[in-house]
């Protein structure tokens, strides 16, 4: 399992809350949490829309690096 500790980590730096990605990406948090954990894929759409809307100076590949516990 990998964890995208990136994206986590400018979530809290920006405080950013699991509830405002899943109103965001129309999921659960459940879901949202699962996705940051690396128990499930963020699409690229979902990808996408998290970049644009929250962090549109950082590259993709960094903020979804996947980096193994």
């Amino acid at each position: 399992m990998t964890r995208l500790s990136n994206l986590a980590a400018e979530l809290a730096r920006a405080n950013i809350k699991i509830s405002s990605l899943s109103t965001l990406l129309n999921i659960s948090a459940d879901s949202v949490r699962n996705k940051i954990n690396g128990k499930t894929e963020f699409t690229v759409g979902e990808a996408l829309k998290i970049q644009n809307t929250y962090f549109p100076e950082e590259e993709m590949l960094r903020l979804f690096a996947h980096e193994p516990e």
